[in-house]
């Protein structure tokens, strides 16, 4: 599992939902190997990025409320940063899997273990003394 330590903020909600995109780049693994074995696994690849947009639209918009609540002054640019990444899963659904499994799996692999670990480890971090300082104690 991708999945550690240094990714957790100690906020339970958000380490969870954190969590299980790691679990999910981890499925994508699996079957990128797959794919690289000469297997076809175009439904199964379609099927986890359709998975993949809606859990990502649900933990973004709950993050993003999160930020609201707590005036999180970045807000807007984080926002931003969350719809290219949901522009990048949808081109990648557009794409033509069919002849080009190995190559677009392999690319969204790589963007996506990158993204989701830079976005964790640079962007969200920001956000974390503000939420538990102006959500989490009021709870």
């Amino acid at each position: 599992m991708l999945w550690n330590e240094r990714f957790a903020f100690n906020i339970p909600d958000i380490d969870e939902q954190h969590e299980k995109l790691f679990a999910m780049l981890d499925r994508l693994d699996v079957l990128a190997q797959d794919v690289k074995d000469g297997f076809n696994c175009v439904s199964d690849i379609h099927e986890l990025l359709d998975e993949l947009q809606s859990y990502t639209i649900y933990h973004f918009e709950d993050e993003e409320r999160m930020m609201h609540e707590a005036e999180y002054e970045f807000l807007e640019q984080h926002v931003r940063e969350h719809e290219a990444f949901i522009d990048k899963v949808q081109e990648t659904l557009e794409s033509d899997l069919d002849f080009e499994q190995n190559e677009v799996v392999n690319d969204l692999y790589k963007f996506l273990f990158n993204w989701v670990s830079n976005h964790i480890l640079n962007t969200d971090v920001k956000y974390v003394s503000v939420l538990k300082e102006k959500v989490y104690e009021k709870q």
